[in-house]
């Protein structure tokens, strides 16, 4: 499916793959390579070369990435979540998902930019009639929630804020 995508619809765009495992993640970039697809992945315990830290592979990574020395990030949700931008790339894939709204929203960040005006691009693949789907269901009722109350939240603040000047 993600070559389908990055063959047609994608085809040319810098785009983010999110995994909840490490065996997907590893799948999938043998499998773009071989389809001569250049990516680069972010993991746990990346193949990072010899004598660079982890912090300075990981780095180096983002900043090819937003240089367009490659098409395609590999990502652990739980290894990048916090404090990277992939906002050159506009659209996010998830091939697996956490079990959390909050990992969700964090990794839907990566691709935001306060700059962007082009429309941002979700895509979850999920196989029908497994606990993926009811996964699924469940991160995006724990995420809206979240978003609705942080909304109503910042509304209070900004209303007490506006009271007391």
């Amino acid at each position: 499916e993600i070559h389908d995508l990055l063959s047609g619809e994608l085809q040319g765009d810098q785009v983010v793959v999110w995994f909840k495992y490490i065996a997907e993640i590893e799948f999938v970039y043998q499998y773009l390579n071989k389809k001569h697809y250049k990516c680069r992945m972010i993991k746990g315990g990346s193949d990072k070369p010899t004598g660079m830290t982890e912090l300075d592979f990981r780095l180096k990574t983002i900043k090819d990435f937003r240089e367009g020395k490659f098409q395609v990030m590999l990502c652990m949700e739980k290894v990048a979540q916090y404090g990277i931008d992939c906002s050159t790339a506009s659209t996010a894939i998830y091939y697996s998902n956490e079990y959390g709204g909050e990992v969700r929203t964090q990794s839907e960040d990566r691709i935001l930019h306060v700059s962007k005006i082009e429309p941002l691009l979700y895509i979850d693949l999920l196989t029908e009639d497994t606990l993926d789907m009811e996964n699924y269901d469940n991160i995006i009722t724990k995420t809206t929630d979240s978003r609705i109350f942080m909304t109503s939240f910042n509304r209070f603040v900004n209303r007490l804020l506006g009271e007391a000047a």
